[in-house]
């Protein structure tokens, strides 16, 4: 690997243990979802990541793509990025603030 090469991709075990977390969360959490604003800031930090490559996160393996679909993780409140770049939202900051830690 050169320097300049992004992270390979995790092991598949990893890929599937991270979203089968990240799902039990999100349905904890009472499947709340990102405003626009706060989908767009977390995206815009993922685009400038080394590791954001074809819309996959190399860091857990997670959709991170464009759009907020169901299972692009950006646009779930309790979702946080595995480098710590952006955290969950709490459901009581989402009137006050883009994005809460």
């Amino acid at each position: 690997m050169r320097p300049n090469d992004p992270p390979p991709y995790p092991p598949f075990t990893r890929v599937a243990l991270t979203l089968a977390s990240a799902i039990q969360k999100h349905v904890r959490d009472g499947m709340h979802k990102c405003t626009h604003e706060q989908f767009q800031h977390r995206f815009a930090i993922c685009r400038s990541c080394t590791s954001y490559v074809d819309q996959y996160c190399r860091q857990c393996g997670c959709r991170v793509g464009s759009e907020p679909d169901f299972l692009n993780k950006l646009s779930w409140q309790s979702e946080s990025c595995p480098l710590e770049k952006w955290g969950a939202i709490s459901q009581s900051a989402t009137n006050d603030s883009p994005e809460s830690t």
